[in-house]
C-alpha cells in the first residue's frame, strides 16, 4: 500500500464517518455530500465493500431528502455493483432492502415486492449469524404481502420473522413487537380473531 493510497482511504472513512454522523443528525443534503465524496473515492481506489457501503449510505440520504429519482438510481447500481464484484450477498440483500423500504415510501409495492424477496433469501440463509438490521427487510415485505391482500405468505414470513428477531434482537426489542403485530394483522385478516389475539398477547410492551 503506498503513502498516497492510504492517505485516499483515511480520506474515504473521514467523509464516510462524516456523512453517517450527518445522515444521524438529519442533514440529509450534508450527508449526501460526504457520501458523494467517499463513493467517488473507493471507486477511484476499487474498493469493493466500502463503494457498496457508501452507495447505500447516500441512496438513504437521498430517499430522506426525498430525491426518490437519485435515491433509486443509486440503490440500484448499489444493487449491481455488490452483485457483480461481492463473493459475500450480504451487502446485495442490503442494497435490494434499501431499494424496496424506497419503493414502499413511493407507494410501488410490486417492486416493493421483487426487491426484499431477492433479499429475504439470503438473509435466510444467514440465519443466526444475520445482522439485526436484516428484520426491516422481512417487515417490508410482509407489509408488501398485506398491501396485496396475500395473507397467508404474510402469516407464514411473519412467524419465522418473530422468530428470528427474537434470536437477534430479544423478545422485548421494539422491532420483534412489530413483527408480532404484522403478524397478527395477517391473522386477523383471514378470520382468526382468536389467534390474532393470542399473537398480540406475546407482544412485550
Amino acid at each position: 500500500m503506498t503513502v498516497d493510497t492510504r492517505a485516499e482511504e483515511y480520506k474515504w472513512a473521514e467523509n464516510f464517518g462524516a456523512g453517517i454522523a450527518s445522515l444521524e443528525k438529519g442533514n440529509f443534503a450534508k450527508a449526501a455530500r460526504s457520501l458523494e465524496t467517499a463513493c467517488a473515492i473507493a471507486e477511484k481506489l476499487e474498493l469493493t465493500e466500502p463503494l457498496s457501503n457508501s452507495l447505500i449510505a447516500l441512496g438513504d440520504a437521498y430517499r430522506l431528502a426525498e430525491q426518490y429519482d437519485k435515491a433509486e438510481q443509486t440503490f440500484k447500481k448499489a444493487v449491481a455493483f455488490s452483485d457483480k464484484f461481492l463473493e459475500d450477498k450480504t451487502q446485495y440483500a442490503f442494497a435490494n432492502a434499501a431499494l424496496g423500504r424506497l419503493y414502499i415510501e413511493l407507494d410501488k409495492t410490486l417492486e416493493a415486492k421483487g426487491a426484499f424477496e431477492l433479499a429475504i433469501p439470503i438473509f435466510k440463509r444467514q440465519r443466526d449469524e444475520a445482522e439485526p438490521e436484516s428484520i426491516s427487510a422481512f417487515i417490508g415485505l410482509i407489509t408488501c404481502y398485506l398491501q396485496l391482500s396475500d395473507f397467508e405468505k404474510g402469516e407464514k414470513l411473519a412467524e419465522y420473522a418473530t422468530d428470528l428477531s427474537k434470536k437477534l434482537l430479544g423478545a422485548d426489542d421494539s422491532t420483534t413487537s412489530m413483527v408480532l403485530n404484522l403478524w397478527a394483522v395477517c391473522v386477523e385478516a383471514m378470520g382468526k380473531d382468536k389467534k390474532a389475539a393470542q399473537i398480540r398477547a406475546r407482544i412485550v410492551e
